[in-house]
């Protein structure tokens, strides 16, 4: 007898974004970037057969999973959603800076590909646990960019986090003003640590009012873009290739400075309010020099070189602050994983 997928789950990494490069029509790297995957905090999603479509252990995403699984049998052009139950057994904090909605709507759809692929998925592929990419073995990156791109709806102002879904990483995106998926990947030192400082204010932007504010923000030229990419290409793009955290700390916070710069006038400095100023600076007064904003916030995110020097931090972090919580994470050097069982 044929064996049958009994349980199915994937987990997703975290994405931080350090900055745009352009947000005005028909220039160049428009909505272009870079950024970071991190293993944690993340998506863990579970999908089991079942007698009947079942969302009800999804909690609070519930309505926007059902809005994912509709989505996808529309464009692989199912007739009717799969008899799978789903449930969340982690999540990511939504409108934190870490990309939720992005890695929410990739692993959904991963999961409802891999459940109605399960017969045609080679045993190599089915190894305990499996990068998501190895799912498409006979397609490349920017293929399989593509089709997850076009899968979700995602990526409209930046594909890192859709890259970072498949392979993991530094990602950075040149924007998609080509028409194609041009995103590099690099890889950065396993003993490298991020530092996420969490704040306890809920005020996020997403929405209506991020699409408000890239409207005010968009009618000209970033006037920072060439000093942005030199920094990309003469010192933070080779400090990864060569893993010298210490040549690109102090480019990288400029990088994400200068990209601060673009939404100036609809938040408070090149950071979106005082208190993230105030903890990017205080980071950085610990001797953390590769910090910055991800995203609109309201995470802060610091880059260090081990885990005794972040341990060191977030000690010395816990005896001066109040208010925020801090925490240490791995990089996501592989994007998400899948994991079935079989019986």
């Amino acid at each position: 007898m044929e064996r049958r997928m009994e349980r199915l789950s994937i987990r997703t990494p975290a994405r931080l974004h350090f900055g745009l490069l352009e947000i005005m029509k028909d220039q160049p790297y428009r909505f272009g970037g870079l950024g970071l995957m991190i293993a944690s905090p993340a998506f863990h999603i579970e999908m089991r057969a079942n007698l009947r479509f079942d969302l009800s252990e999804t909690g609070c995403w519930e309505s926007r999973m059902e809005a994912i699984c509709h989505q996808w049998a529309a464009y692989r052009k199912q007739a009717q959603l799969p008899s799978v139950s789903i449930r969340i057994l982690e999540s990511l904090p939504s409108h934190r800076g870490f990309g939720s909605g992005t890695q929410l709507a990739c692993a959904t759809a991963t999961l409802l590909d891999t459940f109605a692929q399960r017969d045609r998925l080679s045993m190599e592929a089915r190894s305990l646990p499996c990068p998501v990419r190895s799912l498409s073995q006979h397609r490349s990156f920017e293929e399989s960019l593509q089709d997850l791109k076009q899968l979700v709806r995602r990526g409209e102002r930046s594909q890192i986090g859709l890259a970072g879904f498949l392979e993991g990483g530094f990602l950075f995106d040149k924007g998609g003003s080509s028409g194609r998926s041009d995103v590099e990947r690099f890889v950065a030192p396993d003993e490298w640590r991020v530092l996420l400082v969490h704040p306890s204010e809920t005020e996020s932007i997403s929405g209506q009012l991020e699409a408000d504010y890239f409207v005010r923000c968009e009618s000209s030229p970033n006037p920072h873009r060439d000093r942005m990419l030199q920094l990309l290409a003469e010192t933070i793009i080779p400090a990864l290739i060569r893993g010298e955290l210490s040549m690109m700390s102090e480019a990288l916070y400029e990088y994400g400075a200068l990209s601060g710069e673009i939404f100036r006038q609809v938040q408070y400095s090149e950071f979106r309010t005082k208190e993230i100023a105030e903890r990017v600076a205080r980071l950085r007064s610990l001797g953390v020099q590769a910090v910055g904003q991800s995203s609109w916030g309201p995470i802060v995110f610091g880059i260090v070189d081990e885990e005794a020097k972040a341990l060191s931090i977030v000690k010395r972090w816990n005896e001066l602050a109040r208010g925020s919580e801090i925490s240490i994470s791995r990089i996501s050097r592989q994007g998400a994983v899948i994991d079935w069982v079989l019986e």
